[in-house]
């Protein structure tokens, strides 16, 4: 009788256990990769991380997003070897620049024809090699995009490989009424 007992309680902790284990992967299937990833930035709403944006050019960078007809500015961290990015360079070489706002690109790559391709449209390009500064911003996903306004707020965030797009999108939704 008392050896029925303690199978059926082992059986019942066997079976919690391994319910709590199919829930807890249950989940990781639930929330998509891309929207784990895109959560781990920063939230809408907070200051761009001063990782990404260096102390020197936050002054000059606030006037010419306000100045700007969108109200935005708009930054990409990029990685060499991600295919998003690469379609996102190659985009802006066919379409051209998608704003005459602010573009920053913060990118990890050893290649100096890369660069050279993004600072033909971004208007500043800085270089985070091991990927430090995106890193400590929280970001581990490319191409990760982020809308931000002349107080260096985030608007907006998405990882794609299509800025012309998403610009557009973001634009329209500033200057929607609310």
């Amino acid at each position: 009788m008392l050896l029925n007992e303690l199978v059926q309680w082992a059986v019942l902790i066997v079976l919690a256990v391994s319910t709590f284990g199919l829930l807890r992967q249950l989940g990781q299937f639930l929330v998509p990769r891309r929207e784990q990833l895109l959560s781990l930035g920063p939230d809408i709403g907070e200051p761009v991380p001063r990782e990404l944006i260096d102390e020197a050019i936050r002054p000059g960078l606030r006037e010419r997003v306000a100045s700007s007809p969108s109200a935005l500015g708009f930054l990409a961290v990029m990685n060499e070897g991600c295919l998003g990015c690469q379609a996102l360079i190659e985009q802006l070489e066919a379409s051209g620049r998608p704003t005459r706002a602010p573009l920053l690109a913060i990118v990890d790559g050893e290649s100096s024809e890369f660069q050279a391709r993004l600072e033909r449209h971004f208007d500043v390009v800085v270089a985070d090699p091991g990927r430090v500064r995106a890193r400590a911003a929280g970001i581990v996903a490319s191409p990760y995009l982020l809308a931000f306004d002349a107080n260096l707020r985030v608007r907006q965030r998405a990882i794609s490989g299509s800025l012309r797009e998403l610009v557009r999108e973001w634009t329209t939704s500033q200057q929607a009424p609310t």
